[in-house]
């Protein structure tokens, strides 16, 4: 296993504990992650710009800002407006060869 194998590896072992012992996220947390997440990208923008501009050759600065960040920031506002409602429980139909089954992980 390469290093960086094993990085990722004992990051998403890190992760899975980490979400076995604290549960999924509250609304609160994941509105709050978001708003990191929207952050980042608005702080980083000119350099998220230099990189797609040198990995497609001089690619315009303003079709990145449109096509590239304008739809993850709007991305991140709707989540965030539609998220209540996105993490509200939904009754599945169960087909009936599947009613014995268990849920295994």
């Amino acid at each position: 296993m390469t290093e960086d194998n094993a990085r990722m590896a004992n990051l998403l072992s890190r992760q899975r504990n980490a979400f076995l012992h604290d549960g999924p996220p509250d609304l609160a947390m994941r509105k709050a992650r978001l708003a990191r997440l929207r952050a980042a990208v608005l702080a980083h923008r000119e350099a998220i710009k230099d990189a797609v501009s040198a990995d497609f050759g001089n690619r315009s600065r303003h079709e990145t800002d449109i096509m590239e960040l304008s739809c993850v920031i709007q991305a991140i506002d709707y989540l965030s407006s539609h998220l209540r409602r996105f993490m509200k429980r939904e009754r599945r139909h169960v087909h009936f060869f599947y009613r014995t089954a268990v849920s295994v992980g």
